[in-house]
């Protein structure tokens, strides 16, 4: 791989990810080496995210189509993780209440 390709189109996305949003300074991209393909994770702030990933997803698989086409010039296979810095917040359960056991016919 090119690391110099490689690290022209993370920038890139970046640019592209900054004017999308309302904190462009809080915009990051990063490129890692993995095993199998190099991985440039975008990371926003918690509050920008749903802009970058759009209804449904068509914002975020938009950024991939035009990542996938600089790959595609430069001959190289990159994937893009968005990441957001907001906690993860998981639905709230009830509690189970204890319900006495009563067995057979009342």
């Amino acid at each position: 791989m090119n690391a110099k390709e490689a690290q022209t189109i993370t920038d890139t996305i970046a640019v592209i990810a900054s004017l999308m949003v309302d904190r462009p300074a809080e915009v990051t991209a990063i490129l890692i080496e993995t095993s199998k393909d190099p991985v440039i994770q975008l990371r926003v702030h918690s509050s920008d995210a749903g802009k970058i990933i759009g209804k449904q997803g068509r914002t975020a698989r938009a950024i991939r189509t035009i990542l996938q086409a600089m790959c595609n010039t430069a001959n190289l296979h990159m994937v893009l993780d968005i990441v957001s810095d907001a906690p993860v917040q998981y639905p709230k359960i009830p509690a189970l209440q204890s319900r006495p056991v009563t067995g057979g016919q009342q």
